[in-house]
């Protein structure tokens, strides 16, 4: 009998079933296994897609076996193997399931391989790709996050958040490039993950991608080995060339930070003596360039268009995000029938929503959708009251029945403006934890997260603003009235992480 992890229910596996789908829709694999960490170190099966009862897989791997000893080399990079001889010592595992090919995901976090997915055999017999490297390390981080979420490992949850890998652009809203496009914290976070990818899938490669700005540069150099000094050297010698034609003057010492990532796997050997440098995103106060360093000419450069295009894509991802934020602010700002109040609390709580997000360390889309929803939260709330009735410290059961549908109003307009996950986190967001508040009287987890985000932000903001239609009261006391409500109105955990916010 396999050893059971705590914690796990059949809820749960629904949910890592949708993520682990993806694997099926983005990497095009037609077989993947979710492993996660039991109690006494094995890695027990909890999920699968596409394995038939005929094919060879295991319900649990035990330490020292080859697929586990593979994971553990891995540690946090995603790896295929297109030629089962590559890993002779799994060869007849992957035999028995008729595989030709396998990728392997590992779940790493809090120093430790927490589980890993299996995925098999590429559609239409096609191997797998540096693309699908990528695809496959950001669907991993994101089961990760959702093993965060539902406390699986109180150790990874106890894991300090780790610093971003590249610091943004000066000052806290992402940078304007000349073209019109932006670049965010995100979309740094996502290049540097695919820069990892691709020099996994050419390990004879080194990347180097590096962030210019007033005068300092900072470096995050991929590639199996560690490089030398003549390598850095070259690499920062033939950026700062390109640096200097954005009018960037970046010196080779002390402003020059380099940080080194290895790439498991075989020794990279040879000479490298070829370079290819371009400006990814740029202009004169701020510019992000990409190297890589190889042997042969034409893969060299190919492996530089790969991130060319990357950050191009990157950047018209954050149009897209930064247009639907400024139609979200215009939406509310330039209706005249919106009291002053409404808009000054839709900017606070959306502010701490996305404060609250973050801490509880969700995905970026998800932080991003606890920004909007806090910020249009209140939005059917004007469809409803207008004037003096809005905020009436003291209304009537006549009032109240009224301001309650102000959430399925909302409902209502978002959706109208195509905006359907935004439009359940607001529906849901006077729900309660203990199942009494409205409209459809959700409890606990089925409350949808976000709404619950909402829902302590939005409290603590009518405790604590001069703008509220009552009395403000201090930080702490309304913290402590909060908290006394904790497992009742609120999720307990949402109230841990405001805490943080706000000390």
């Amino acid at each position: 009998m396999s050893p059971e992890i705590p914690g796990w229910s059949p809820a749960l596996e629904r949910s890592f079933k949708e993520v682990l789908y993806r694997f099926l829709e983005e990497v095009q694999a037609t077989k993947a296994a979710l492993y996660l960490m039991a109690s006494d170190g094995s890695y027990v099966l909890v999920t699968q897609y596409g394995f038939g009862k005929r094919d060879l897989l295991a319900a649990q791997h035990r330490p020292g076996e080859p697929l586990v000893e593979l994971v553990r080399e891995l540690r946090s990079v995603a790896r295929a193997f297109n030629d089962p001889a590559e890993i002779p010592d799994l060869l007849p595992y992957l035999e028995g399931a008729g595989t030709a090919r396998i990728l392997v995901a590992p779940l790493f976090g809090a120093s430790s391989i927490l589980g890993f997915v299996d995925v098999r055999d590429k559609g239409r017999r096609r191997e797998f790709g540096s693309d699908d490297l990528v695809r496959a390390s950001r669907i991993a981080g994101d089961l990760l996050d959702l093993i965060r979420r539902v406390h699986l490992y109180p150790e990874l949850e106890e894991e300090a958040p780790a610093p971003a890998p590249l610091p943004g652009p000066p000052g806290s809203e992402p940078t304007t490039l000349p073209d019109g496009t932006v670049l965010d914290e995100e979309a740094l976070a996502s290049l540097l993950r695919n820069a990892a990818g691709l020099a996994v899938a050419a390990c004879r490669h080194t990347l180097a991608v590096t962030l210019a700005s007033g005068g300092s540069a900072e470096t995050a150099v991929f590639g199996v080995g560690e490089p030398g000094a003549e390598e850095i050297e070259a690499i920062k010698t033939h950026q700062v060339q390109h640096l200097r034609r954005l009018g960037h003057l970046v010196g080779n010492g002390e402003e020059w930070t380099v940080t080194v990532r290895q790439i498991p796997g075989a020794s990279a050997g040879g000479s490298r003596g070829v370079i290819a440098t371009s400006v990814l995103q740029g202009r004169r106060d701020w510019a992000l360039v990409a190297s890589v360093v190889g042997e042969v000419v034409e893969q060299v450069e190919a492996q530089l268009t790969g991130l060319v295009e990357m950050a191009g894509h990157l950047a018209s991802e954050c149009e897209l995000r930064f247009a639907r934020r400024l139609a979200i602010r215009r939406i509310v700002a330039t209706d005249s029938g919106a009291p002053e109040a409404l808009i000054q609390h839709s900017e606070a709580v959306s502010r701490l929503a996305w404060a609250i997000a973050r801490v509880l360390r969700l995905p970026a889309r998800d932080a991003e959708d606890a920004a909007l929803a806090g910020y249009l939260h209140d939005m059917g709330m004007k469809e409803i009251v207008t004037g003096s009735r809005y905020r009436n410290p003291s209304p009537g059961a006549e009032e109240r029945q009224l301001y309650r549908r102000h959430v399925q109003a909302g409902e209502k307009l978002l959706n109208e403006l195509g905006l359907p996950r935004l439009a359940n986190v607001v529906r849901h967001h006077h729900e309660r934890w203990d199942g009494t508040g409205y409209p459809d009287r959700l409890s606990g987890e089925s409350i949808p997260l976000l709404s619950r985000i909402v829902h302590v932000a939005e409290v603590y903001d009518v405790l604590v603003s001069s703008s509220s239609y009552r009395k403000p009261v201090p930080r702490e006391r309304a913290l402590a009235i909060l908290k006394a409500a904790a497992g009742h109105q609120f999720d307990p955990r949402i109230l841990t992480a405001l805490e943080r916010v706000v000390a």
